[in-house]
């Protein structure tokens, strides 16, 4: 069995890297599908939003599968690590393409879009076991607030260049030739660029442990040692909240944009302007935390139990407070095109009445979801 008798920390750094560019992605994408899809075909809807969000998920999960088993295959990360950021700014060439694609073909071609993006998220998945595979087990907690680190950056960064992006306006600037960088496909451009720094980075500093235990700076040795037999019902509580956790980030960043043009009765770029602040706000309260934790010794001393019991604690205040209670006395605003703000009620008739979110309480409920 190999053990690490020092941590890599040049490698974990790159991971936490890898793990910005595939954040940064993924938030600002989010951000932006929902209200760049009704722009290009004004009839989709949540539905057809939904199914590109179903679409990413069923691409993350083949992708994560396939890099497991990559690399468990032949012990090596690099590899599976390239592929994933290949099939990244493969989806980001296609989507700076949208522009040129049939209306009746524009939900479906974003739906192959975010297919593709999904898929090579899956190397979130190598990134971890390249992070355990690098560092000892005493700084194993430390290196995985790398990680986690640059996902929060990629996730405050998104939706915060999102932001600057809106005032490229509709038109925008000219690439070359018909191509024109605008407010919704900006983002593909810089995730093209991020994606292909990271393979670059990968193909020139990333030195991983090879499978005899001999690695570029010998960090690794042979050991017969057992590890301990782990704790499934620790293992099962950790799931659970981690999954707790997932489920309530990707529904709120999700359903975001459509939830607020609804709710608040917001226009298209008035909807993505305030969700890019709101989850930029968030994002930093998360680095925030998270450079506590990788610059300091807090998280060996915190008690693990009673955070993650605060975690869920948070999450419910989040949803009781964001909830629409029957007792609310304002009520959404109705009309007969949803597209431009309000609700749809020739489309969705279970929002006529609907009581109001307020949206002060949900902007700062949310920002609060940065503390987790």
């Amino acid at each position: 069995m190999r053990v690490i008798i020092e941590t890599s920390w040049d490698v974990v750094y790159l991971c936490g890297f890898f793990s910005f560019v595939v954040y940064f992605q993924f938030a600002i994408f989010t951000t932006i599908m929902y209200t760049y899809m009704t722009k290009l075909d004004p009839s989709a809807g949540p539905i057809t939003f939904g199914l590109a969000v179903t679409f990413h998920g069923i691409g993350h999960c083949l992708g994560a599968l396939a890099a497991a088993w990559w690399t468990n295959k032949r012990y090596k990360t690099k590899k599976p690590l390239i592929v994933g950021c290949a099939l990244m700014a493969c989806s980001n060439c296609l989507f700076l393409l949208a522009d040129h694609v049939p209306v009746w073909m524009s939900a479906p071609f974003l739906m192959l879009c975010r297919f593709v993006g999904g898929m090579g998220m899956g190397n979130t998945a190598t990134l971890r076991t390249a992070l355990t595979a690098h560092s000892m087990s005493d700084d194993r907690a430390k290196a995985m607030s790398v990680f986690i680190g640059g996902r929060a950056l990629g996730l405050v960064l998104g939706p915060g260049l999102q932001f600057v992006f809106l005032f490229f306006g509709d038109i925008g600037l000219n690439l070359f030739g018909s191509l024109y960088i605008h407010s919704h496909n900006a983002a593909a451009f810089v995730s093209f660029l991020l994606n292909i720094s990271a393979i670059v980075a990968l193909l020139t500093l990333f030195c991983e442990i090879e499978r005899n235990g001999n690695s570029c700076s010998q960090r690794s040795i042979d050991d017969g040692e057992n590890y301990p037999r782990p704790d499934k019902l620790a293992m099962f509580v950790c799931m659970l909240t981690r999954y707790a956790q997932n489920f309530t980030y990707y529904a709120i960043e999700t359903l975001a944009p459509a939830f607020m043009m609804m709710m608040f009765n917001m226009d298209r770029a008035a909807a993505v302007a305030s969700m890019s602040i709101v989850f930029f706000i968030s994002g930093s309260v998360a680095v925030t935390f998270y450079l506590v934790f990788v610059f300091t010794d807090v998280a060996r001393k915190l008690n693990i139990g009673k955070v993650n019991t605060a975690s869920l604690m948070i999450f419910m205040a989040y949803l009781l407070t964001t909830y629409q209670w029957p007792s609310i006395s304002e009520t959404v605003v109705v009309n007969t095109n949803g597209t431009s703000g309000g609700c749809d009620y020739t489309t969705y008739s279970w929002c006529i009445d609907m009581p109001k979110t307020s949206q002060e309480v949900w902007s700062y409920s949310t920002v609060q979801n940065g503390l987790l």
